[in-house]
């Protein structure tokens, strides 16, 4: 990556804790590093607070006990619906410091199926059992999606198809929809699919336009390919 960044002549922007960024309606503020690590890289990942209208995310790569410290010293407002649980549920994160100040609904767990590492550790899925936070894993789940109007958070998982609405206190999970379906918009006379935010759908004449939520594969079965500008 730092050869190509070299070799395009681009500019790095160093993380500094406090900083935001927006992202269309949706913006994130940077959270860590916050300290100095020396050489463990894990502690150096960089640390987001994702927010878009009444809705949080907090991800921090895979900073570990000593870094979250940092992340809940030098940042106010760590409360978040959905926590991106930190080194792939290892015990060395997800302290209990961190989750005291995310107070997360959900968490998200990245791990592969049968890693040698043994993630995520019984010792972090004890404590997110404890406190009632509904966990979602790749190793279990496939790829997981989640879809945020700003007000609630529906999430499609590949192994059950499971998906959940939340709205103020309450979660529900439910198995209902097709895994992986998302929101694409047809061309019906070009065949193609495109992203919503594509910049090809306002050039789209209506009578051409078709708005669906859809596997993707299901819609190149059906004959229609993905737009080269928006990568659906």
């Amino acid at each position: 990556m730092l050869d190509v960044i070299a070799d395009k002549g681009m500019k790095i922007t160093m993380p500094k804790v406090g900083d935001t960024y927006t992202l269309g309606a949706a913006a994130f503020q940077i959270l860590a590093p916050a300290g100095d690590y020396g050489d463990d890289l894990n502690n150096w990942s960089v640390g987001i607070r994702l927010s878009y209208k009444n809705i949080h995310l907090v991800m921090c790569g895979d900073a570990e006990k000593e870094a979250e410290s940092d992340i809940v010293k030098y940042n106010k407002d760590l409360q978040a619906d959905v926590l991106k649980a930190g080194h792939h549920g290892s015990s060395t994160s997800t302290s209990d410091e961190l989750l005291d100040a995310v107070s997360p609904t959900y968490a998200v767990i990245q791990c592969g199926e049968d890693n040698s590492y043994g993630h995520p550790h019984k010792e972090t899925l004890e404590k997110l059992e404890r406190r009632g936070i509904q966990v979602f894993r790749t190793d279990q789940d496939g790829a997981i999606v989640a879809d945020c109007d700003g007000s609630n958070i529906t999430w499609i998982a590949k192994g059950e198809a499971s998906s959940g609405n939340w709205s103020g206190d309450e979660a529900e999970i439910e198995a209902e929809g097709e895994a992986f379906a998302q929101s694409y918009v047809l061309n019906t006379n070009s065949k193609k699919f495109h992203l919503p935010s594509c910049r090809s759908v306002d050039d789209m004449k209506e009578s051409n336009r078709q708005d669906v939520t859809e596997n993707r594969d299901t819609l190149i079965e059906m004959g229609y390919a993905p737009c080269r500008q928006c990568s659906p």
